[in-house]
Parts: C-alpha cells; sequence; structure tokens
C-alpha cells in the first residue's frame, strides 16, 4: 500500500481487522506487513520511536522480502493519481545501491517512436506499481523468472500511445496476457454500471504471466474480451462465469499495439500504406532507411 498518512492508517485498520477475522490464536500465520511498496528496499528504515516501533519494524520486514525474496505472484488495485511525477519513489528515481537506472526508464519510449509528448501518462500511480509488480516477478531473479501479476486498473495504458514500450516490454517478458475490458459504456459511464462507484474512467482486469516455456524471441500471445454493458451486478455475474479457456477470448495483435481486439490481428502486422512510399507528401525518406 502506498505510504501516505491516509494509506497508513487504513492499512493499519485492515490489518488489525484481517488478524481479528483469522482468530487468536491465528488458524494460519500469515505475513502482513505495513510499509510502502515503491519505498527503496535497500534503504534504512528510519526508526518512528515506541509508538510506532511496529510500524519500523514492519517497514524493515517488508523491504528484506522486496529486496532478497522470490514473489511469483502479485495481485492488487493499485491506487489512480495522474501527474505524479515525484511520487514514484526508488521506481522513478533509481537507487545508489542496485538500480541507478530508474526501472520507470525502461518504459518512457525513445525519441525516435514519435510518442514522447504521451509519455507524461506514465507519471502515474498505477504504473509505478505495474513497474514494480514486473521488476519483482520477472526482472529481479533472472534464474528465477517465472510468475503472474494480475492488476485491476484504469484502462488507459492498454491502447494509449505513451505506453508502448510499456505493452512492448510486457509481450516480450510474458507468454500469456489475458485482458479484460470492465467498461464497455467508455469515459464517465453511469455510476450504476462502474466496477468502481467512485471511479469515472474505464477500468480494466489484466494478468499477465510467464511460465518457465517463455521464448525469448515469441512475444506473448494477448488474449482480450469484454464485459456486458449495463449493470455492475451484470458484469460481476459475468466474471463469476469467465475462465481462462472460455470461448469469449479473442486473439490481439503480436506487436506493441493496443492490447484490444479489432478485427484481424494479423492487420497489425503488415506494413503501412506509408512504408510502400519514398514520400508521403511531408517528409522525405531513402530507401535505405527500409532495407
Amino acid at each position: 500500500m502506498h505510504n501516505s498518512g491516509r494509506s497508513r492508517s487504513l492499512s493499519s485498520v485492515c490489518h488489525a481487522e484481517l488478524m481479528a477475522q483469522i482468530g487468536n490464536p491465528p488458524r494460519a500465520v500469515p505475513r502482513m506487513f505495513v510499509t510502502d511498496t515503491l519505498g527503496n528496499p535497500y534503504a534504512e528504515v528510519e526508526e518512528l520511536g515506541s509508538l510506532y516501533r511496529t510500524i519500523s519494524q514492519s517497514r524493515l520486514q517488508a523491504n528484506k522480502i522486496k529486496s532478497k525474496e522470490r514473489i511469483t505472484v502479485v495481485i492488487g488495485n493499485p491506487p489512480y493519481k495522474e501527474k505524479a511525477k515525484g511520487r514514484g519513489g526508488w521506481i522513478e528515481e533509481g537507487t545508489d545501491e542496485v538500480a541507478k537506472v530508474p526501472l520507470l526508464s525502461g518504459w518512457i519510449p525513445p525519441a525516435d517512436w514519435g510518442v514522447g509528448a504521451h509519455a507524461k501518462h506514465l507519471r502515474n500511480l498505477y504504473v509505478y506499481f505495474w513497474r514494480w509488480a514486473t521488476w519483482k516477478v520477472f526482472d529481479h531473479d533472472p534464474q528465477h523468472n517465472t510468475g503472474i501479476v494480475c492488476f485491476i486498473t484504469v484502462a488507459g495504458f492498454l491502447n494509449g500511445p505513451g505506453f508502448q514500450r510499456m505493452r512492448d516490454d510486457l509481450r516480450r517478458k510474458c507468454d500469456r496476457i489475458w485482458v479484460i475490458d470492465c467498461t464497455p459504456e467508455g469515459h464517465q459511464p453511469d455510476v450504476p454500471t462502474r466496477i468502481f462507484q467512485g471511479v469515472q474512467q474505464p477500468v480494466c482486469i489484466v494478468l499477465a504471466a510467464r511460465s518457465k516455456h517463455k521464448a525469448p524471441d515469441n512475444p506473448a500471445i494477448v488474449k482480450y474480451t469484454v464485459l456486458p454493458d449495463g449493470k455492475r451486478e451484470r458484469k460481476f455475474a459475468a466474471l463469476a462465469k469467465l475462465k481462462l479457456r472460455s470461448k469469449v477470448w479473442q486473439e490481439c495483435c503480436r506487436i506493441s499495439a493496443p492490447f484490444l481486439h479489432s478485427g484481424d490481428w494479423r492487420l497489425g502486422v503488415y506494413p503501412t500504406l506509408d512504408n510502400h512510399f519514398a514520400y508521403n507528401g511531408g517528409k522525405r525518406t531513402t530507401l535505405s532507411e527500409y532495407r
């Protein structure tokens, strides 16, 4: 959970409620931590004083897990906050110890992709959480890089031009990706149709998986489906019936194109009309660029 003052209070309440549900003595011994997911896992934890000593210890233990232990599954509903530049912690800034190059830089499109003006949309809290999760499951330990990341978030990254490298990276690292469009009504849908009543943006569920059979040069197969429009109860019912082997999934294009289905996915790999001409009326190119 992101480590704002309000988040710390909420996480403490959730921790207490969960422990109450588990029972005393507990029927199981889950490991639960009050921490800042985006905080530097290699930094020393500041002592907060006797009143908050438990939180300090929790953060210290969580940092050991984040920096050393293998994690194979990350599931969650990351917070949404646009224009969040400076709030991405070490994902955005890097560290002196290990990640001297910020992890987010791996998702920033190169200048020659021509979408630099849209890269600002990567500065969002939910994107920082996506980048942390994919690093932890797929990148942290190259010898053990199989696992699953499954988030429900706003859906801007499914087709936004600024997210091209994010989608490209997910395709390269995974062998299967499933996308569930939860908001066929589009932006600012009627409140009764929303999965989360207070969220005006379209929402999606994405499950990205990497198996031990992942081939380095074989991009992930991306499957897409959309929930029925109408009230949220109808959507929940459809979700309850949905399975990975259901016949409703449609295959998306296997390039950095949107994680959406738009007809035959093969159309996305055909050359564009501009590729067949050395002059397109505005930019003069040479034939050597196509060799």
